[in-house]
């Protein structure tokens, strides 16, 4: 009896722990899964990359076919997407509005509607910030520094936030377009401070001392310890649980426009370029200390990043004002020297597809090129939108999202291979 209990015991308790280890596993394949989708600004690892690679390259043998289009208003939103679902910010009417779309269809299912002004500066206005979905919520970003936090399955409302009030900051000249970063229980955000809210009640948690808000996004380092920012004055490390400013070094321009988001390599480096001829840099950060490794002139990114393939950035060198000197330019990440540059796309952007580049230009001419050092490789064109391109695409699987100021969003479809 007692040997039958003993073997009865272990019995159990095997399958408690096989069952418990069957649960960590599927628990990893969920997060997994869902890191996997491109949810916030610049994808999974906020760098416009993307690993996927099943899909044809060769546009005269099999080139890309348009799904759909839909109308969402004016902006400069990008787009997102999770499981079946596409969120994307523009205008209705006199209003601005976040859309839940299906991403195979483009139908509508829900819209959230708020009064806000068209600011339109220099350009056609709308939303700038691109709206980051994270287990179920959807956050956004106004030009006037409303925050919003939406339940992703019929759009109402969590909570909202006015975060200038909060942070006593002024809205920059082209109005806030920070797309929000959420860790652990916070989402962060850039307008007139970094400032950090809890991501269910929206209650603030912590601010840094008031600063010019860049125009790009704020990402965290792979260990979550830290966060990064480039504001409109400097570079700055953020300790991620209270808002120290552990490290920082100035990044001015001649005009207060800095407006991409710094690429994270090694997890100890990174690298920023902005536009009027600022250029580009490369700064390591040890010992809460934010060394320069380089600064160079060959690459200076006006609105949209580089990206880094085996080594090599490859960005739109130039600015929006003098499209027709802007050039797709190749440089070695480790020097910052020049190896190739081709014009023709104006002030457009550029995605990473595996090894290949994805090149939507300003007037809406998307091209496939090899992302290869040895010079510009193109494997093919296609029209896929008239009007101003100025919001990188996001590529998940074999489609490709893209829109225009105007308002104008398609899905174009590669072949697989």
């Amino acid at each position: 009896m007692n040997r039958f209990r003993n073997n009865l015991y272990h019995l159990v308790a095997a399958s408690i722990m096989i069952g418990f280890c069957i649960g960590l596993v599927l628990v990893g394949d969920a997060q997994a899964l869902e890191e996997s989708y491109w949810q916030r600004w610049g994808g999974p690892n906020a760098n416009q990359s993307t690993t996927s690679s099943d899909w044809e390259t060769d546009w005269e043998k099999q080139p890309p076919k348009e799904v759909w289009s839909v109308e969402i208003g004016t902006g400069f939103s990008g787009i997102t997407l999770f499981k079946q679902n596409l969120f994307v910010a523009g205008r209705a009417g006199d209003a601005d509005a976040i859309y839940c779309l299906e991403k195979d269809t483009g139908k509508e299912i829900w819209r959230h509607i708020y009064e806000t002004p068209l600011a339109n500066k220099q350009h056609e206005g709308g939303p700038g910030s691109t709206p980051t979905h994270h287990r179920g919520l959807v956050y956004m970003l106004s030009r006037n520094g409303h925050a919003h936090c939406l339940d992703a399955k019929d759009g109402s409302v969590v909570w909202e936030a006015n975060l200038l009030e909060l942070t006593g900051g002024e809205r920059p000249w082209w109005g806030c377009t920070s797309s929000p970063l959420v860790i652990d229980d916070k989402v962060i955000f850039d307008a007139g401070s970094l400032i950090a809210l809890d991501r269910k009640s929206g209650k603030e948690i912590w601010k840094t001392e008031k600063h010019r808000s860049g125009y790009g996004s704020v990402m965290a380092y792979k260990n979550g310890k830290h966060v990064v920012a480039l504001s409109n004055d400097a570079l700055l490390i953020v300790e991620q649980a209270s808002g120290k400013i552990v490290a920082q070094t100035a990044w001015i321009t001649d005009h207060p426009t800095n407006a991409t988001t710094p690429v994270l390599i090694d997890n100890d480096k990174f690298f920023v370029s902005t536009g009027y001829k600022r250029g580009c840099g490369m700064f390591q950060f040890a010992d809460e200390k934010l060394a320069e490794i380089y600064v160079s002139r060959h690459m200076s990114n006006h609105m949209a990043n580089s990206v880094l393939h085996n080594g090599f950035f490859y960005g739109i060198n130039g600015n929006s004002h003098i499209r027709r000197i802007c050039a797709l330019v190749c440089i070695n990440a480790e020097t910052g020297e020049k190896v190739w540059g081709e014009r023709g796309f104006g002030c457009g952007s550029v995605v990473l597809a595996g090894d290949h580049l994805l090149i939507l230009s300003d007037q809406g001419d998307l091209v496939c090129a090899e992302a290869s050092a040895d010079g510009f490789i193109q494997t093919g064109k296609v029209k896929v939108l008239d009007g101003k391109c100025w919001t990188a695409p996001t590529f998940l699987e074999n489609r490709i999202y893209c829109r225009n100021a105007e308002g104008d969003l398609v899905c174009w479809e590669m072949s697989s291979k």
